[in-house]
């Protein structure tokens, strides 16, 4: 295949933004377009052009491959040589998303022993609690929580997801410990909102899900906040193990009704996934590898 007919087909797609105009102003049809970056790609072997129903999307390679395409015609041989080894190595940026508190309270060591590591390697960290479109917005991987996936994604379980009740020793010596279930009626909660639905706890008593709506001053969509409360005497409030471990640990926290297991509705894992194109990229995989191994220490006791 002709790699720089292929390139400037490629070139013709992204300024006219579609194959369609872009056949239209080659004169060509839009399936011999698709032959073409279809064919280039494979030469290389990497992806240059994610496609979907919501247009068109260049991948970092396929940037990187356009900027250079400017370039007299041997550099812009030389570059289509050097793109394909561009993913093959542990070099490049690698674009990850996050939940806010998960990637707060978690990544930044992992990330710094993974380029530590790999000093040629960038990451471009984004965390957010909304839901990230992983491909289309250019992500290169993401950490999810439960299980909202898309269909496309490869999937990766991470480590456990499981919340617990907690409350501050001093709170409890105050207002007494709940014994059972049915005691959090008389104590001041401090619950999650999830998934933008109304407070409300559902507890594992005797194999059963019992369901409880919890009252007290202080309800919030972010666990830190509640933590916060939770230590500061205000209440009891329902978090993920692994906020809560590190003042468990320092006796600032104490497990509340561990007999009873708090189900979450988000589910009991966190995922890494990953876009399929970006599946054989080297240090993705090694990212991904990374953080899978020490994500699995998690203690989750």
């Amino acid at each position: 295949m002709d790699q720089i007919v292929a390139l400037r087909s490629l070139l013709q797609v992204v300024q006219h933004g579609s194959f369609s105009a872009a056949a239209r102003s080659l004169s060509v049809a839009v399936s011999s377009l698709t032959r073409q970056i279809d064919g280039l790609e494979r030469d290389l072997g990497t992806r240059l052009l994610i496609r979907s129903t919501h247009g068109l999307h260049l991948t970092e390679a396929g940037e990187w491959l356009l900027q250079k395409s400017r370039l007299p015609l041997m550099d812009v041989e030389a570059a289509l040589q050097q793109v394909s080894a561009l993913d093959q190595a542990l070099q490049g940026r690698i674009k990850l998303t996050a939940p806010l508190n998960f990637g707060r309270r978690l990544l930044p060591p992992l990330l710094v022993s993974f380029l530590q590591q790999h000093p040629a390697v960038e990451i471009d960290l984004r965390l957010s609690d909304h839901y990230q479109r992983i491909a289309l917005e250019g992500f290169d991987m993401g950490i999810r929580v439960g299980q909202q996936h898309d269909p496309d994604l490869l999937v990766f379980p991470a480590t456990a997801h499981r919340p617990i009740l907690c409350a501050s020793p001093d709170y409890l010596s105050r207002h007494g410990t709940p014994a059972e279930a049915r005691d959090l009626h008389q104590h001041a909660c401090l619950p999650q909102i999830v998934l933008d639905q109304p407070a409300s706890w559902t507890l594992l008593v005797n194999g059963e899900a019992w369901k409880f709506v919890p009252r007290g001053p202080l309800q919030s969509d972010r666990s830190e906040v509640l933590y916060e409360a939770a230590c500061a005497g205000l209440g009891i409030a329902d978090m993920p193990y692994w906020l809560a471990s590190e003042a468990l640990q320092q006796s600032r926290l104490v497990q509340v009704l561990p007999q009873h297991p708090l189900l979450s509705p988000l589910g009991d894992q966190v995922y890494i996934v990953i876009p399929p194109h970006r599946r054989q990229s080297p240090r993705v995989r090694a990212l991904r590898d990374h953080l899978l191994l020490h994500l699995a220490k998690v203690d989750d006791a």
